[in-house]
């Protein structure tokens, strides 16, 4: 059965009511089987990550560079999946959080390929900004990215890394200096 207040709610296209509809059944067919599986969550996020793919609905997460975000589409679609399983919905969201920086500003070649390979679901994201003295408090964040050649240097410590250990790509937030208003600069994926 499908949420009839979607169709009472202004803000939601007849794009979004049919992403609510088609939601409903991939959810009840593809994803709600599978959500009671133990085991290895490894693998289980990889096969979840492989499905959402399948199924289209990681366009919805990865980010493309000059392309919006629809929110509304995001909402309906983790509202979906997390009703049935938490690791969906982790697995879905990842992959956003951990393109979005790659597709603002890194070179084009890392773009490409991290972007694609996540959207298709060949890849899996992580996720690194949590510290032991900072939590999630972006401006007290500790570690450091400095520049040697071509490369950065990072020095710090993350915890809760989302994705952890099974992703095939991090991004990690670093502090690289303190501009003029004394607020912290991020490392830039394109090292600029």
């Amino acid at each position: 059965m499908t949420d009839k207040l979607i169709d009472q709610l202004p803000f939601f296209t007849p794009e979004h009511r049919t992403l609510a509809s088609d939601l409903h059944s991939f959810v009840a067919q593809a994803i709600e089987p599978r959500a009671p599986e133990v085991g290895d969550v490894d693998a289980h996020l990889r096969e979840m990550v492989a499905t959402l793919a399948e199924s289209g609905l990681l366009r919805y997460a990865v980010a493309s560079p000059g392309k919006k975000v629809d929110v509304r589409a995001l909402c309906l679609i983790r509202e979906a999946l997390s009703y049935s399983s938490a690791l969906a919905d982790l697995a879905f969201v990842m992959q956003g959080l951990g393109t979005y920086a790659i597709s603002q500003a890194a070179p084009e070649h890392v773009r490409d390929f991290w972007i694609s390979r996540a959207a298709e679901g060949k890849a899996i994201a992580a996720f690194a900004l949590t510290e032991p003295d900072a939590g999630s408090d972006v401006a007290s964040i500790k570690t450091t990215a400095r520049r040697d050649g071509d490369t950065y240097v990072l020095d710090g410590t993350k915890r809760f890394i989302s994705n952890a250990g099974v992703a095939d790509f991090y991004t990690v937030i670093a502090r690289t200096g303190t501009d003029a208003n004394g607020r912290i600069m991020v490392c830039r994926p394109d090292f600029s």
